[in-house]
């Protein structure tokens, strides 16, 4: 080979290589500019993921080169293989790249739309603050605002949870509020006063009085009961995902575990108390004409000694509950 021949061939050589190089830049250029472009897109990224990315993406763009140019000597220095094998192993490694800060920033949206939810108020807590006496005001919707992100669907989806949970907490208030009337409408110390008894159809418009006062109880345990229940189902017509779903749940549920047991043995005591009433009122009924009032002493005395200590065992356990649920509504109270 001459002179003439071999700088030809090196220009060949050069120009070739020149080419190569020049697919190689105009691939990471075009990369640049999308990432520039998802960066901007994308605001749930923050700096150390774009740091870990572009790390990725020099190490996509420097392997692919060096095995382009091991490429292009093993197959006889051909642009065309060089460039394939650049192409195939940088879209590779490149795509595993944006995979990898595609799921960050699907898992970083995921986190900032559950940090934004808001805290509904459980009905346990309200059917307490009712029970309680306390005042209930707008801000009792929520433990803590809710925060809805920039374009974003999430301030359509607070207002209909809004909605739906202002309707839940309004049904729990009207709910108690009507058990604790009709709860309040039995007289017991006058119930269970046997000087009142002049005739057995008294006894008997008592007890269809105590009836109430235990129906009232059966009507509102339930609900009560089912309260996270029924919110929980109502929740579910939204269009919040699996995750927000359980998410909103949870800060209720957190907040109804608290208030409920309470509210619940609020129940069973009113219930063991009217049960005991009623059955005093079956014992003055079962031996009358085998009772008198003493006024006394002012106490109920019967002939039979069986009859006298249940009667005895029923007082007491009606002072008893009444003593309990003072407690218990001092705990809501100061709860």
């Amino acid at each position: 080979m001459n002179d003439g021949d071999f700088e030809e061939f090196n220009e060949n050589q050069e120009s070739r290589i020149f080419e190569f190089s020049s697919y190689c830049w105009l691939l990471v250029l075009a990369l640049a500019v999308w990432v520039v472009y998802f960066a901007s897109a994308t605001p749930y990224l923050d700096v150390a993921d774009f740091i870990g990315f572009g790390v990725r993406v020099v190490v996509a763009a420097v392997i692919p080169g060096i095995l382009g140019f091991a490429g292009w000597f093993l197959f006889g220095r051909s642009n065309t293989a060089a460039t394939a094998i650049y192409m195939i192993v940088f879209l590779a490694l490149g795509w595993h790249a944006y995979l990898g800060i595609n799921a960050t920033a699907v898992a970083n949206e995921k986190a900032a739309g559950l940090a934004a939810l808001p805290q509904p108020m459980s009905g346990a807590a309200i059917l307490a603050m009712v029970a309680a006496d306390k005042p209930i005001t707008a801000d009792h919707i929520w433990k803590k605002p809710g925060n809805p992100r920039e374009d974003s669907d999430d301030e359509a989806q607070f207002g209909s949870l809004e909605l739906i949970t202002k309707s839940h907490l309004s049904k729990m208030s009207a709910s108690i509020k009507e058990y604790i009337h009709s709860v309040g409408l039995l007289d017991v110390e006058v119930v269970i006063n046997g000087k009142r008894y002049i005739s057995e159809s008294f006894i008997e418009r008592e007890k269809i009085s105590v009836q109430r006062y235990l129906d009232a109880i059966a009507k509102f345990r339930p609900v009560a009961a089912g309260e996270a229940a029924a919110y929980e189902k109502e929740l579910g017509l939204l269009g919040f995902s699996d995750d927000a779903k359980e998410e909103i749940m949870a800060a209720y549920n957190s907040s109804s575990e608290k208030w409920l047991p309470t509210i619940l043995e609020i129940c069973d005591t009113d219930k063991d108390r009217g049960d005991a009433v009623m059955e005093i009122l079956e014992t003055l009924e079962k031996d009358w004409g085998k009772w008198k009032y003493d006024r006394l002493k002012q106490a109920t005395k019967f002939d039979s000694s069986q009859s006298q200590q249940l009667y005895d065992e029923l007082l007491k356990m009606i002072k008893t509950t009444a003593r309990d649920r003072k407690k218990l509504l001092v705990r809501l109270g100061g709860g």
